[in-house]
C-alpha cells in the first residue's frame, strides 16, 4: 500500500519536492517523492490547541511504550516500525490520513477508520490494548497523522 500511496503522490504533484531520509547506515540523503510533509519545526513555538495536539502525537509516536505504558504490552513504539515517527520512507505515515476511512474486506467487510487502524497496531504490533477512541492520546495521534498528511492529494 505504501508504494501505491507514494506513486499516487508523485503522479499528482509535479513540484518535485525533496524529502530528507536516512539510509541504512544513518547517512542523510534526499529523495524526490513529489511531496514533502510539513516538519515539526514549523509548529515548535505555536501554542494553539491543534499544534499542541500534533506535538503530543509526535511524542506518542516516538515514545509509545513509555507514554502509553498502560496500553502497550512490549517495549516498542510506533517508530519501531514507522521510523522517525512515520516520516521515514521505509514505512511512512505521510498521506495515511488521505486513505482512511477505507473498506476492509479481509477485516470482516467493514469500513475501517484511522482510529481503528491505530488500535490494530496497538493490539498486534505493540501487544497491547486499544486506546479509547475519544481519548486525548488518540486525538493527538490522529492530529499528528493529519498534520504530516497536510496538502497530500486525496483520492477521488
Amino acid at each position: 500500500m505504501f508504494i501505491i500511496i507514494l506513486s499516487f503522490l508523485a503522479a499528482c504533484n509535479t513540484n518535485g519536492k525533496q524529502m530528507e531520509t536516512k539510509d541504512a547506515q544513518g547517512n542523510k540523503q534526499e529523495e524526490n517523492i513529489g511531496f514533502k510533509p510539513p516538519d515539526m519545526e514549523s509548529i515548535k513555538d505555536k501554542t494553539d490547541q491543534f499544534s499542541k495536539s500534533v506535538k503530543q502525537g509526535y511524542g506518542l509516536m516516538n515514545n509509545t511504550h513509555v507514554l502509553l505504558n498502560d496500553y502497550v504490552g512490549n517495549q516498542l513504539s510506533c517508530s519501531s516500525c514507522h521510523g522517525d515517527a512515520g516520516l521515514d520512507l521505509s514505512s511512512s505515515f505521510v498521506g495515511v490520513s488521505a486513505v482512511y476511512p477505507q473498506y476492509n474486506a479481509r477485516g470482516g467487510g467493514r469500513v475501517v477508520t484511522i482510529e481503528d487502524r491505530i488500535n490494530g497496531c496497538m493490539r498486534r504490533s505493540l501487544n497491547g490494548k486499544p486506546l479509547p477512541i475519544n481519548s486525548d492520546e488518540m486525538r493527538a495521534m490522529v492530529s499528528y497523522l493529519s498534520y504530516i498528511s497536510k496538502d497530500v492529494p486525496t483520492r477521488i
